[in-house]
C-alpha cells in the first residue's frame, strides 16, 4: 500500500499527513514490511509516499497503521476500516460507512491482524474540511 493526495488547486497548502506502520508490541516485525513513519505527499499531480507491505502468513501478531494530520486545524482525514468474514482480522473495525477522523488534535490507528485466518480488512480514506 502507498498513499498520496492530489491537490491541483493548492487548497490544502500547509497540511501535512503521515502514516506510521509498525508491528504490534510483542509481534513479529517481519509481518509489517517497510515499517516506520512515512509522509503522504500533497502535490499538484498524482504522487504516492513509500509503500508498506502486509505479510499474512501464519505467524501471530499484526500491524498498526496510524494516520496523523498536522499544519492545519481545519482539515481532517476520515479513516474507515471494516472487515469481511472473520472480524478478528480487523480489531479496530467499524460498521461500513462509519469513520474515525485524524486531525491536528488526534491521530487514528487501524489494527490489522496478519495471521492466516480467513477474511480481510477494507480501508477507505476521505479528506475533508472540518467544521462545515
Amino acid at each position: 500500500m502507498a498513499f498520496g493526495i492530489a491537490d491541483p488547486s493548492g487548497a490544502l497548502a500547509g497540511v501535512s499527513v503521515t502514516y506510521t506502520w509498525q508491528a504490534w508490541q510483542g509481534g513479529d516485525a517481519g509481518q509489517c514490511g517497510n515499517h516506520g513513519t512515512h509522509v503522504v505527499p500533497v502535490a499538484p499531480v498524482r504522487a504516492v509516499g513509500n509503500h508498506i507491505r502486509v505479510d499474512t502468513d501464519g505467524r501471530p501478531g499484526g500491524c498498526d497503521l496510524t494516520f496523523a494530520v498536522s499544519g492545519r486545524t481545519d482539515v481532517g482525514l476520515d479513516v474507515q476500516s471494516y472487515g469481511d468474514d472473520d472480524l478478528g482480522q480487523c480489531p479496530s473495525h467499524l460498521p461500513a460507512g462509519q469513520y474515525r477522523t485524524a486531525s491536528s488534535a488526534a491521530p487514528v490507528t487501524v489494527r490489522v491482524d496478519t495471521d492466516k485466518r480467513s477474511g480481510g480488512c477494507w480501508l477507505a480514506l476521505r479528506l475533508r474540511r472540518l467544521g462545515r
